[in-house]
C-alpha cells in the first residue's frame, strides 16, 4: 500500500499485489488499484483475502479520513 496524506487527513491511496521468485527478490506489481478491495483472484483455484481489521487497525488508524478506504 502507499498513501500520501496531509497531517493526519489521507489524501491518496493506492494498493498493491506484488509476486517475487523469493523474498528479497525484486517484485513485479500483478495488481494495483486506488480503493481497498478485500479479495485477489489468483486463479480458478486460489484467492488471497486480505484482512480489513488489520488494515483499519494499523494502516488506516493513524489518518482521520481515507476517501477510498472502507470505514
Amino acid at each position: 500500500m502507499m498513501q500520501s496524506a496531509w497531517g493526519t487527513r489521507c489524501l491518496y491511496c493506492e494498493f498493491f499485489v506484488t509476486v517475487a521468485q523469493s523474498r528479497g527478490a525484486e517484485r513485479k506489481i500483478i495488481h494495483r488499484a486506488n480503493r481497498f478491495f478485500r479479495t485477489y483472484k489468483v486463479d480458478e483455484n486460489f484467492s488471497v483475502v486480505f484482512p480489513e481489521d488489520k488494515y483499519i487497525n494499523h494502516i488506516r488508524g493513524s489518518y482521520t479520513h481515507c476517501p477510498f478506504c472502507p470505514n
